[in-house]
C-alpha cells in the first residue's frame, strides 16, 4: 500500500494530477479496479470530465462514485443489502422516535415539555444522526454525564441516553439497526472483490466525520495504491498555527492532522503550485484570503452588480449570460455557473427569470413536493374533517383534479356554493333546493336555473358518496390504529383512481418534454405509498387521533422532495457552494452577497449548545462543530466560491427583499471595495432608465413582459421610445 497526499491551493492542478495518475494506472495495470471517490453532487460532471480527458474519450475500469453510490456498488458486489436499502425511510424512523418519546415522557424531566412539540422528533432525529456519525452511543452519553460538571448538561445527556437506547430497541424490533450507513460500508468493504488490487483516489473533499475517516482508513488499508487531495496553501509542515480552528484552512488542516496521526511518515506528500483563472482571481486567491488580507496589486477588478431587488439582480445576470453566449460560436451555456450560499433564497426567482429569457438551466437542489396535487389532496381530506366541510378545504380538494369531476363542473359548483352561501354541514343535505331568481308560485322544474341545479346536485352527490364514509371514519374521537388509517387512505386512493391519473399525467408530461413534472408525478406517488406503508407498519397497533395523523402527514409531506438529473448537456448550472465546491466553470457568478445571506449568519445553536459541546470534547466525546467554528468556516466557503472560475468571476447582491425591506451588502463586499478588488457596483434600477431600452431587449417573451410598464408610462403622459412601438407592432 502506498499513500500519496496531493496538496495545494484551489486551482493548483491537484485534480488534473489525479486524472493523469488514473490514466497511467489504466495503461500500466490494465483491468485493475480504480475507485474515484468525489462529493455526490460532482459525480456526473467528474465522470464526463474524466471521459473527455482519456485518449479514447471513455473508460471501463474506473468507478466515479460518492459515498452513497460506493455503498450500493459494494453491496451489489457481495450480494448484500446495506443501510441504503433500509426498509424504513427517514420519516419512518422519525415516527418511531415520536412513539418512543410518547412512551418515555414520564421518565423525562428536562426534555418533557420539548417532547410535546411536533417538530421535536425532527430535532432529535438530526441529533441522533450526528451521534452516529461521530460514533457516540447511549453508553457514551452516560459516561459523559458522569464526567461533566454542568448539572443541566448532565440531565440532558442522561435523558438523551434514555431516548436513544429506547429508539435503538424499537428499531431492532422492526429489524433495523441504528448504524451510520458509512459504518455499514466499512463492514462490507473487506468482503468486496472491488478492493482486490484496487487503486483508490479521493478528490474534492474538505471535511470528514469520524465515520468517514473509518471508511477512508479501510479503503487505504485494502487498496494497492491510495491518493487523496487536500486544499492547503503550502507545505503542511510550514503551517505551524496556534489557533487552527480560526484559520481559513481549518478544515483541510484537520484532515492533515488526522492522516498524519494515522499514517505518519508513510505518507508521500506531493505539492502543486499551478494557477487557474484570470489574473484578478489569482490575486484574490493569494492575497485577499491571506492573513492579513493584502491590497489588489493588479490593474484588473472584479465586476460587481447591485440589483434593486433579487429579481433585478437575476435580470442583470441573465443579460450578461446571453451577452456571453452570443459573443462567439464557441461559447456555451454549460460554461456558466451561478454559485449561491443556499438555493431557497434565489431558486424560484432564477427559475422565473431564466424561463422568461429562454436560458436553459438546471438547479441542483431537492424540490419540495408539498404543493403537488396529491399532497394537497391528502391535506384537504384531513382538513375537511377537522373543519366540518369548510368551503376552503372542499375546493382545495376539488381543484387538485384528482376527484371524479371535470374542472368545468368544479367551477360551476363553486359559483353555486358561493352564490347561496353553502358551507360546512350543508354539504351533507340530500339535495340543494336553491334556484337563482326563483319566486314563490313559479314552477321549479321549468325554471331557467333548474338544469344548473340538477348538474350541481349530481356533482355534490358524486363527491359526498366518496367523502361521507371517510368523514365518518376520520371523525371518530377515539381514533384508530395506524394500520386502520393506512387501509382507509389506500382505499381512497384506489377509489379515486389516483395511480392511473398520475400515470396519465406523467405520460403527458413526457410527451411534451416536461421532465420535471414527469419526475414529480412518479416520485410523489411512490413517496405517498411509502408514507401509508410506514404508518401501517410502524404505528400498526398504536391508536392515533385525527390531530396526530394530521401532524404525521404534515411531517411526512415536508420530508418529500423530488430530484432530477440535468435535462441536457448545454445548460447554466445553478448550485450552492456546499454542492458545487469541488467543480469549476469558465464563467462564475456569485450571487446574494448580502449581510446574513452569504456569508450566512449562524442560527440557533441547537439542543446542545456550543459551550456544552466544548465540555463534552474535554470529557473525550467529540461532536460536530458549533456555531462559532461554522462562522469561521463561512470564509472558507467564500474562498471556494470565488475560486471556481477559470475565465471570469462576477459578484452581485440585492438592495432590497421581495417585500421592499432594505438589504445591506455583506461585509465581504465592503472589504473587497476597500482593498481595490472591485470597483463601485453597477446599479440595476427597478424601472428602465431613459436611453437604455436597447439593453433590455433580449428575447421575445422577456421583452413583451416589459411592454405593460411602457404603456403605463404612455398613459401617464410620458414619451415612449419608438423601440417599444416596433416591438408592439
Amino acid at each position: 500500500m502506498s499513500i500519496n497526499v496531493y496538496y495545494g491551493r484551489a486551482g493548483s492542478g491537484k485534480t488534473r494530477a489525479v486524472y493523469e495518475r488514473i490514466r497511467q494506472v489504466m495503461t500500466d495495470c490494465p483491468g485493475e479496479p480504480i475507485i474515484l471517490l468525489v462529493p455526490e453532487p460532482a459525480t456526473y460532471r467528474v465522470e464526463r470530465e474524466l471521459a473527455e480527458f482519456m485518449p479514447e474519450k471513455g473508460f471501463t475500469t474506473v468507478r466515479v462514485v460518492g459515498f452513497g453510490r460506493l455503498g450500493y456498488q459494494v453491496y451489489q458486489s457481495i450480494g448484500s443489502k446495506g443501510a441504503g436499502q433500509s426498509s424504513l425511510s427517514s420519516f419512518g424512523r422519525s415516527m418511531l422516535l415520536r412513539l418512543v418519546m410518547k412512551r418515555k415522557q414520564k421518565e423525562l424531566g428536562l426534555l418533557e415539555q420539548a417532547t410535546k412539540r411536533p417538530e421535536f422528533s425532527s430535532v432529535l432525529q438530526q441529533l441522533f444522526s450526528e451521534f452516529r456519525a461521530f460514533r457516540v452511543g447511549p453508553a457514551d452519553l452516560e459516561r459523559g454525564a458522569e464526567s461533566v460538571k454542568n448539572n443541566v448538561l448532565q440531565k440532558k445527556l442522561r435523558e438523551l441516553a434514555i431516548c436513544m437506547s429506547a429508539y435503538e430497541e424499537e428499531l431492532s424490533r422492526h429489524g433495523e439497526r441504528d448504524i451510520d450507513p458509512i459504518m455499514e460500508i466499512v463492514e462490507a468493504l473487506p468482503q468486496s472483490p472491488l478492493m482486490e488490487n484496487s487503486h483508490v483516489f479521493i478528490d474534492g473533499f474538505h471535511w470528514f466525520t469520524p465515520t468517514h475517516y473509518e471508511l477512508i482508513y479501510t479503503l487505504f488499508d485494502l487498496a494497492k495504491e491510495a491518493v487523496i487531495t487536500i486544499d492547503l496553501p503550502m507545505a503542511p509542515k510550514a503551517l505551524n498555527l496556534a489557533h487552527r480552528g480560526e484559520h481559513l484552512f481549518s478544515r483541510p488542516l484537520e484532515i492533515y492532522d488526522t492522516l498524519v496521526a494515522r499514517y505518519g511518515s508513510s505518507i508521500n506528500w506531493v505539492g502543486f503550485d499551478g494557477k487557474r483563472g484570470p489574473q484578478i482571481v489569482q490575486e484574490l486567491e493569494a492575497n485577499y484570503f491571506a492573513s492579513p488580507s493584502k491590497k489588489n496589486t493588479t490593474d484588473a477588478t472584479i465586476p460587481l452588480i447591485r440589483g434593486y431587488n433579487r429579481e433585478r439582480e437575476a435580470d442583470a445576470v441573465a443579460c450578461r449570460i446571453l451577452a456571453y453566449v452570443e459573443s462567439s460560436e464557441e461559447a456555451r451555456y454549460r460554461d456558466v455557473c451561478i454559485m449561491l450560499r443556499e438555493s431557497e433564497t434565489y431558486g424560484d426567482t432564477l427559475e422565473k427569470v431564466f424561463a422568461r429569457y429562454g436560458i436553459p438551466h438546471f438547479i441542483d437542489r431537492q424540490r419540495p413536493m408539498k404543493n403537488h396535487p396529491l399532497g394537497e389532496l391528502l391535506s384537504a381530506l384531513f382538513d375537511i374533517v377537522r373543519h366540518n366541510y369548510s368551503r376552503d378545504s372542499m375546493f382545495l380538494l376539488l381543484k387538485t383534479d384528482l376527484m371524479p369531476l371535470t374542472r368545468e363542473a368544479v367551477d360551476e359548483l363553486e359559483n353555486y356554493v358561493l352564490e347561496f352561501g353553502i358551507d360546512h354541514y350543508k354539504w351533507e343535505r340530500e339535495s340543494w333546493p336553491y334556484l337563482r331568481g326563483f319566486h314563490e308560485g313559479q314552477d321549479e322544474e321549468s325554471h331557467v336555473d333548474a338544469p344548473r341545479r340538477v348538474r350541481v346536485n349530481k356533482a355534490r352527490e358524486t363527491i359526498m358518496d366518496i367523502l361521507s364514509p371517510w368523514f365518518d371514519f376520520a371523525a371518530n374521537a377515539e381514533g384508530h390504529t395506524g394500520a386502520e388509517w393506512g387501509t382507509q387512505l389506500y382505499g381512497l386512493l384506489e377509489i379515486l383512481q389516483v395511480p392511473e391519473r398520475l400515470y396519465e399525467w406523467a405520460k403527458d408530461a413526457e410527451t411534451i418534454g416536461d421532465q420535471e413534472s414527469k419526475a414529480s408525478h412518479e416520485q410523489m406517488y411512490n413517496a405517498v405509498l411509502s408514507f401509508i406503508d410506514e404508518i401501517s407498519m410502524v404505528m400498526k397497533d398504536e391508536i392515533l387521533t385525527l390531530d396526530e395523523m394530521m401532524l404525521l402527514l404534515e411531517e411526512g409531506l415536508s420530508d418529500v422532495n423530488y430530484s432530477m438529473i440535468p435535462p441536457s448537456l448545454d445548460h447554466v448550472v445553478i448550485t450552492t457552494i456546499e454542492r458545487g465546491y469541488s467543480q469549476w466553470w469558465p464563467k462564475v457568478f456569485v450571487m446574494g452577497l448580502n449581510q446574513g445571506v452569504f456569508p450566512q449568519s449562524m442560527g440557533d445553536e441547537g439542543l446542545i449548545k456550543d459551550k456544552e459541546r466544548q465540555e463534552l470534547a474535554d470529557a473525550g466525546i467529540t461532536l460536530a462543530e458549533g456555531a462559532l467554528p461554522k462562522a469561521f468556516n463561512e470564509n472558507f466557503l467564500l474562498y471556494l466560491a470565488m475560486t471556481r472560475a477559470s475565465d471570469s468571476l462576477t459578484l452581485s447582491y440585492a438592495g432590497s427583499g421581495e417585500d421592499g425591506t432594505g438589504l445591506e451588502p455583506s461585509l465581504v463586499v465592503k472589504r473587497l471595495e476597500s482593498l481595490g478588488y472591485v470597483n463601485q457596483a453597477v446599479d440595476i434600477p427597478l424601472s428602465i432608465a431613459p436611453d437604455t431600452e436597447a439593453d433590455y431587449v433580449w428575447r421575445p417573451l422577456q421583452s413583451l413582459s416589459l411592454l405593460s410598464e411602457r404603456w403605463g408610462a404612455l398613459f401617464s403622459g410620458y414619451e415612449v421610445n419608438p423601440l417599444w412601438w416596433g416591438l408592439y407592432n
